[in-house]
């Protein structure tokens, strides 16, 4: 009895230890972040993720500019494919405009459901370029996806 009760004990230790170090010892950086979480990752959505969860957590936002709404004739420039796919609205947007982007707000309208609204925020998605942007949604599987741009903040 007294044997079990040792093995438990020293169990436990070791994995409180180790829970210990990582937290101690774990990723310091964004390039860390990347290398240590994309271990055994094969699919393009949850390397999506990945990435925008190990962005927030160690990139920080350029906070040189305080970006502003989008004119009409830049918004028309913005265009995307997007899909939701374990829980997260994943897009692929293009900024054909001059500005960098760097808010954007999108509404999902699920087929059965009200839409509802998602900022994505820090980005930066320069002018002339593409950048997948990625955001966690309640919804976690929709067949069919109807989605629009309903904010673009930026700043030249």
């Amino acid at each position: 009895m007294q044997i079990k009760n040792i093995a438990f004990l020293l169990v436990l230790f070791v994995y409180s230890t180790n829970a210990f170090a990582w937290k101690l010892f774990g990723p310091s950086n964004f390039d860390d972040c990347i290398l240590e979480s994309m271990k055994g990752v094969k699919s393009n959505s949850a390397a999506s993720a990945i990435y925008s969860s190990c962005e927030e957590k160690f990139k920080k936002p350029d906070t040189s500019c305080s970006p502003k709404e989008f004119p009409a004739e830049d918004r028309v420039r913005v265009q995307g494919t997007a899909s939701v796919n374990y829980g997260y609205f994943s897009a692929q947007i293009y900024n054909g405009s001059k500005t960098t982007i760097r808010e954007l707000i999108v509404g999902i309208i699920p087929e059965t459901n009200r839409p509802q609204a998602y900022k994505i925020t820090p980005i930066a998605i320069e002018p002339l370029s593409n950048r997948e942007v990625t955001t966690k949604v309640m919804e976690q599987n929709i067949q069919k996806l109807n989605w629009e741009i309903v904010s673009i903040k930026g700043c030249e």
